[in-house]
């Protein structure tokens, strides 16, 4: 096994289809960095503000633009509260004036002075404008929306179909390995692959942030997890990388079975980009709809990349089911593959 195991590390190491990834992404760097020149960072001449001497462009009577937001009067506050815009709407429905304070994340207090019959309406365009935002949340934001998945197929299935043109499988053949060793090496090649593309993601990420901070005279904020929740986000991240190693074990599975690379390649494609996950809402849909089978049956709740992409904090995520689900893949895709190694043919 340590052998099998050595030698597909040397493979991998060797091979230039690691290259593919952190290609791509410092073409997308190159690309933001030429653009961003062109790119409007504030919403300064929608909201009226005059970031540089920290004044209103213009006065309205009834919409008075301050530091934070706009005092309105003359306006419903429920009219106020229904804007889609409205972040946060404070009334004072008081006879005497009342004085409004809001902490920002970053610690900046805004406050305002209202008068009777008048409402303050935060806005957080203006604490936005300051910072460039990032989080553990977008450091890993590629594990949510297949980019990662497509390109650990790519890596795995030209990997894997070199070993026939190299040679290897028949040395192995002529050795005292077990060949059961050989998928299992593999799946640990791909989480090898995993956790090198995640890294180098997490650089692209880092370096996208510095580049619009320097270019735009903003600070950075890193965003805390909110109170409570990291248990919630690790526990995701778990299953995001199990999803990640079931979706490797199928990939070398198929492999094992036909020696495709063409079909391993757009296997990948299907199952990474969640065609496939398409498919089988739309078929659902249309039994429910033409047959009225299956009503009330609600089968993104079993679909994996459907539960993942929104993140950890979307209510369409069901943790239980979706790590369920994964570890059958894995487990099954595990044991087919060592299976049909056993029983194949060298030649």
């Amino acid at each position: 096994m340590i052998r099998i195991l050595k030698t597909d590390l040397f493979r991998l190491f060797r091979s230039k289809v690691l290259l593919a990834f952190p290609l791509l992404l410092a073409f997308s760097l190159l690309m933001s960095l030429l653009v961003s020149n062109n790119v409007t960072y504030s919403t300064d001449e929608e909201i009226g503000w005059d970031q540089e001497t920290g004044t209103a462009k213009y006065q309205d009577p009834d919409h008075e633009r301050v530091r934070g937001g706009y005092i309105n009067r003359n306006i419903d506050p429920e009219d106020v509260k229904e804007a889609d815009f409205a972040d946060n709407v404070t009334y004072n429905g008081t006879d005497a004036p009342m004085e409004v304070s809001i902490t920002e994340d970053d610690g900046v207090v805004v406050s305002v002075t209202l008068q009777p019959g008048e409402s303050f309406m935060y806005l957080t365009n203006d604490y936005e404008q300051r910072h460039v935002f990032t989080g553990l949340p977008d450091l890993f934001e590629a594990l949510f929306d297949g980019l990662i998945l497509f390109f650990i197929g790519l890596t795995i299935v030209i990997f894997c179909t070199c070993e026939t043109r190299e040679g290897f499988v028949k040395n192995a053949a002529g050795c005292a390995i077990d060949r059961r060793y050989m998928p299992i090496s593999k799946m640990i090649v791909g989480f090898v692959v995993f956790v090198i593309y995640v890294a180098e993601f997490a650089i692209y990420h880092l370096l996208s942030v510095l580049i619009e901070s320097a270019i735009t005279g903003k600070s950075i904020f890193f965003r805390p997890l909110p109170e409570g929740d990291a248990g919630k986000f690790w526990g995701f991240i778990i299953v995001c990388v199990l999803i990640h190693m079931a979706f490797t074990a199928l990939l070398v599975m198929l492999h094992e079975l036909t020696g495709n690379r063409a079909l391993g390649i757009v296997s990948a494609a299907i199952l990474a980009f969640g065609i496939l996950e398409y498919m089988a809402d739309g078929a659902v849909y249309l039994l429910k709809h033409f047959f009225h089978i299956l009503n009330g049956f609600n089968i993104d709740k079993y679909l994996l990349l459907q539960n993942i992409k929104q993140g950890y904090d979307d209510a369409a995520y069901h943790p239980q089911t979706v790590l369920i689900l994964t570890l059958v893949y894995l487990i099954a895709g595990t044991v087919l593959a060592i299976v049909i190694t056993k029983k194949r043919d060298v030649r």
